[in-house]
């Protein structure tokens, strides 16, 4: 039984230690990916969900579920928001349910998980 239960812990630490939690930054010098939104579905190479919690969130970025979280030191992935889509490295779309997160129809969508791991 402890055995089991301490397997049980490890592999949710493991999960939560790989979430996708992203921080917001201006400094595009620390920053892991620069992104613009967009509204356009036929533009966005990713859908992206906000998720409400650290815990619901994806475990790539490509699966479109990311948790913000206002501390730098607690995200796997450090964002710029671009004003321009010349600018950035993806362009994104935020949806409203989860079952809508994910790829994309953008040019770079097919590429995304090159661009995402770099």
């Amino acid at each position: 039984m402890k055995k089991q239960l301490l397997s049980a812990l490890l592999l949710c630490a493991a999960t939560l230690a790989h979430a996708q939690r992203v921080y917001t930054t201006n400094n595009r010098g620390t920053s892991d990916l620069k992104v613009f939104v967009t509204d356009k579905a036929s533009d966005a190479d990713l859908n992206v969900y906000k998720v409400p919690n650290k815990y619901d969130a994806g475990k790539d970025l490509e699966e479109g579920l990311w948790y913000f979280t206002d501390h730098g030191t607690e995200a796997r992935t450090r964002i710029t928001f671009v004003d321009k889509a010349t600018q950035a490295d993806i362009q994104i779309r935020f949806v409203s349910s989860r079952f809508s997160a994910g790829k994309g129809w953008g040019k770079r969508a097919d590429k995304l998980g090159s661009i995402l791991n770099k």
